[in-house]
C-alpha cells in the first residue's frame, strides 16, 4: 500500500468525479468511490493518532512504574513530572514518525499576511473563550458530582493541589504547549487542510479536546483548540499557536499559585458571603484583619477579569474583521461530498478506535474520581 495517501492528480480528480458529469448530473458510483477513498484518509490518520496514544500510554506507566520503585522519594517529590515528561519525551517524535509519510496539503493562499500584529489579540481571545469553556466545565463537574453525592473536583485542581511551581511551570506551560501544538496543530492542520480549513480545525481541535481524557477538560480544550486552529491555519506558524498557549497555561496555573498560593481563597469567599448579610460587624472585622489577602485575591480577580473582557471585545473586533476582508475559514483544495461529512471523517476504523480508547479515559475518569 502506498503510504502517500494523496496526490494532487487524485485531489484533482476528486473534484471533477464530484463536481463535473454529463448534463450536469452527478455520478453516483463516483461519488461512492471519492467518500471511500477520503474515509480511508482520515481512517489512516485516526489510527496512527490511536497508535499514538497507546505509546504514550504504555511508555507513561513503564516510567512511572520504575521510577517509583528504584526511587520511591523522588516519584513522591515529582510525580507530575514522572507522569507527564514521558509524554512529550516519547510522542513528539513517534508522532513525527507516524506522520511524516502522510502527505501534506497543498498551502492555502490566505487573502492577507497573519503576522505578529494580527497575532497579539489572540492571546486574549484563547483566555476569554477558554475562560467561557471552563465554567460549562465546572457546571457540568458540578452535576456529575452532585449525582455522585461527592464534593466536585476536576483533573486539573487535583493536578495543581499536588504541584510545585517548578514542576508546574516547566511541564504544564513550556513543555506540554510544545508537544501539543506539533500534535494537534502542525501535524493535523498541515494534513487536514486539504478538505477546507474548517474541517481542519474543527476535527484537530476535537481530537485535541478528546486526547485530554477527561470531560471537564474536553471542553474547554476543544474550544481552545478552535481558536488555536484558526491561528496556525491563517499563520501556518507553530510557534505562534505555542505562545499563546503557553500564556494561557501559565495564566491558568502558575499565576494562580504565585498569586494565590498563600491565600485561602475558598475562605475568603465563605467568611464574605455568610457575614456579608448577617453579621456587617464580623464581616468588617474580618476584612481589617485579612485585608492583605483580601486586596490580593480582588486584584488577581480584577486582572483575569480584565484579560477576559479585553478578549471578548477583541475578539468581535477580530471577527468582523476577517469577515469583512472575506478572511475567514477557505476552502480546500478538495471538498468532502456533500451529505457524507460526518461519516466520511468519523464512519472509518482509525478515527473509530481514537474516539473509543479516549471515550473509555473518560468514563474511566469519571467513575475513578466519582463512583469509587
Amino acid at each position: 500500500m502506498d503510504e502517500k495517501i494523496l496526490t494532487e492528480q487524485m485531489v484533482n480528480n476528486s473534484a471533477e468525479n464530484v463536481n463535473v458529469a454529463a448534463g450536469g448530473i452527478v455520478v453516483e458510483e463516483d461519488k461512492a468511490t471519492v467518500v471511500k477513498r477520503q474515509r480511508k484518509f482520515f481512517s489512516a490518520v485516526g489510527i496512527r493518532y490511536f497508535i499514538l496514544t497507546i505509546v504514550i500510554m504504555v511508555a507513561q506507566l513503564l516510567v512511572m512504574n520504575l521510577v517509583a520503585f528504584f526511587a520511591p522519594d523522588f516519584y513522591a517529590r515529582w510525580t507530575n513530572a514522572v507522569s507527564l515528561l514521558p509524554i512529550t519525551v516519547v510522542g513528539l517524535p513517534v508522532a513525527y514518525l507516524l506522520m511524516k509519510k502522510v502527505e501534506k496539503a497543498p498551502v492555502i493562499e490566505q487573502k492577507f499576511k497573519f503576522g505578529v500584529k494580527q497575532l497579539i489579540p489572540f492571546f486574549f481571545i484563547a483566555y476569554a473563550v477558554m475562560i467561557g469553556a471552563n465554567l460549562i466545565s465546572t457546571i457540568i463537574n458540578m452535576v456529575i458530582a452532585a449525582a455522585a453525592q461527592r464534593e466536585a473536583t476536576t483533573v486539573v485542581a487535583t493536578m495543581l493541589s499536588s504541584s510545585d511551581i517548578l514542576q508546574n511551570t516547566v511541564m504544564v506551560v513550556i513543555l506540554a504547549p510544545i508537544l501539543e501544538e506539533f500534535l494537534f496543530r502542525k501535524f493535523l492542520i498541515d494534513r487536514f487542510s486539504r478538505f477546507g480549513e474548517g474541517v481542519a480545525v474543527l476535527v484537530s481541535a476535537l481530537m485535541f479536546g478528546f486526547y485530554h481524557g477527561n470531560i471537564v477538560q474536553f471542553i474547554y480544550a476543544t474550544a481552545l483548540g478552535l481558536v488555536l486552529g484558526y491561528v496556525y491555519a491563517k499563520s501556518r506558524k507553530v510557534v505562534f499557536t505555542i505562545l499563546i498557549h503557553v500564556f494561557v497555561n501559565f495564566l491558568g496555573s502558575t499565576l494562580p499559585m504565585l498569586v494565590l498560593g498563600n491565600i485561602d481563597v475558598n475562605d475568603i469567599m465563605e467568611k464574605i458571603t455568610s457575614f456579608g448579610v448577617t453579621n456587617p460587624e464580623g464581616l468588617m472585622k474580618y476584612m481589617e484583619e485579612n485585608a492583605g489577602s483580601i486586596a490580593i485575591y480582588y486584584g488577581y480577580s480584577m486582572f483575569v477579569s480584565g484579560i477576559v473582557i479585553a478578549g471578548i471585545v477583541l475578539g468581535i473586533i477580530t471577527l468582523v474583521r476577517h469577515i469583512k476582508r472575506k478572511n475567514m475559514l477557505l476552502p480546500g483544495a478538495e471538498k468532502l461530498v456533500k451529505g457524507k461529512r460526518f461519516a466520511t471523517i468519523v464512519g472509518n476504523v482509525g478515527m473509530i478506535l481514537f474516539i473509543v480508547i479516549w471515550t473509555g479515559m473518560m468514563i474511566f475518569t469519571i467513575i475513578g474520581s466519582y463512583f469509587v
